[in-house]
């Protein structure tokens, strides 16, 4: 169609050279451990599997859902098994007095 013509070595190459690659290079299994456990320490304690696999390949992680879910599995079995049941437990806020928390959304988490 356009006249070019590369050999399927030569394309190998050049992908290669520019550092694109199927996901089938997966990162060490420690470093995963590492950045899961600590995603877990913070705010992503009642994310599940398929967020926690987002948010290891935006980090620049190649790993396998599967992978995923068994780790977080093996780190929080209580939060697998609220989030398995869909009984999550709400957060509790304090305020200080009326009208001394206002939300962007307009959405007032106190009233539940």
């Amino acid at each position: 169609m356009h006249g070019i013509v590369l050999s399927e070595r030569h394309l190998k190459r050049i992908l290669r050279q520019l550092g694109l690659f199927r996901r089938n290079r997966f990162v060490n299994f420690e470093e995963i451990l590492l950045f899961i456990h600590n995603e877990l320490q913070g705010s992503a304690k009642l994310n599940g599997y398929r967020l926690m696999h987002l948010k290891c390949i935006q980090n620049g992680f190649s790993v396998s859902r599967e992978m995923v879910r068994e780790i977080i599995r093996a780190l929080d079995p209580e939060g697998v098994e609220l989030r398995r049941r869909r009984t999550l437990v709400r957060r509790r806020y304090y305020s200080k007095g009326p009208n001394c928390i206002w939300y962007m959304d307009s959405y007032d988490k106190l009233k539940p």
